[in-house]
């Protein structure tokens, strides 16, 4: 599991989280934990100079091809030094972008590409998700574009939040920040027909009645970048110390990573890990 968060502000959207990839097995039928490692990169910038990002949760890989070197190689598209399938040219014009063009490209080659090529056969195949967001050339608000993959299916990139609209979007394992902020979880919809008689066809007005009493504030639409910043940060902190007490594999944990994208600074990491000290490549690649 992991978790990963997308918090969007009239200055900008933050793109935070975890770094722990979990390896699972099947045995007798069953599902284990093979091992957690605590050094996944989810975060990419999709384009250098330009304000745009992608950020994932699920499945880590397509085969055994990391999401992290997919996202770099379309990185490579969007900036000319390869071709897009089928030999198109995706080279990207500063001056004449859309997220939601990005988005739709993104999608096109993780799932029509790669993703249906190795997952064709299985009966259940590792879902994954993912948020493209940023400014599009022209743009005076964030644009976040979530892409999901499960199976066989895969819907047109989702426009989360229009125009001036802010919010939080939450992937991966989202108790703890869904109790925290919100005042519900996710089994809240079970217990009240399970065991409170709700019927069926209310549970969902139910849920939603309590979210929006219970809820606490914390996203202001105005708030300064650097306290969306902060925001993040905790919320997935917060995730990874609860997961620590909960019983099975701690499925969150490893260093937390937090980028800034804005309509003038552009992508910029606020807090990141390196495999390699960063003082021996100063050229590094992000």
């Amino acid at each position: 599991m992991t978790i990963a968060i997308t918090l969007k502000v009239h200055e900008g959207v933050v793109l935070a989280s975890d770094s722990a990839s979990t390896l699972s097995a099947q045995e007798n039928g069953q599902t284990i934990v093979v091992n957690v490692y605590d050094n996944a990169n989810k975060i990419v910038n999709l384009h250098k100079g330009l304000p745009l990002g992608i950020l994932a949760w699920g499945g880590g890989s397509i085969g055994p091809v990391s999401l992290t070197t997919i996202f770099k190689d379309l990185r490579c598209m969007f900036a000319g030094a390869t071709k897009g399938p089928g030999d198109e040219d995706w080279t990207l014009n500063p001056d004449n972008y859309s997220v939601e063009d990005v988005a739709t490209k993104v999608r096109k080659y993780i799932f029509e590409e790669l993703y249906t090529n190795e997952y064709g056969g299985w009966p259940d195949p590792p879902g994954i998700g993912m948020v493209v967001a940023g400014f599009s050339s022209d743009g005076q608000h964030a644009e976040e574009y979530q892409i999901s993959m499960e199976g066989t299916v895969s819907p047109d990139p989702h426009l989360l939040r229009p125009g001036a609209e802010c919010g939080m979007t939450v992937g991966g394992q989202q108790d703890t920040i869904m109790r925290m902020v919100m005042g519900i979880d996710s089994r809240l919809g079970a217990v009240l027909q399970q065991h409170l008689g709700v019927p069926a066809n209310q549970v969902a007005q139910a849920v939603g009645i309590l979210q929006q009493n219970l809820q606490l504030p914390v996203i202001q639409d105005a708030m300064p970048f650097q306290d969306a910043l902060d925001l993040g940060e905790f919320l997935v902190d917060a995730t990874i110390k609860m997961t620590r007490f909960l019983p099975g594999a701690p499925t969150v944990g490893g260093p937390i990573e937090v980028a800034g994208i804005t309509k003038h600074e552009g992508f910029k990491w606020v807090r990141r890990k390196h495999y390699y000290p960063a003082s021996l490549n100063p050229k590094e690649q992000q």
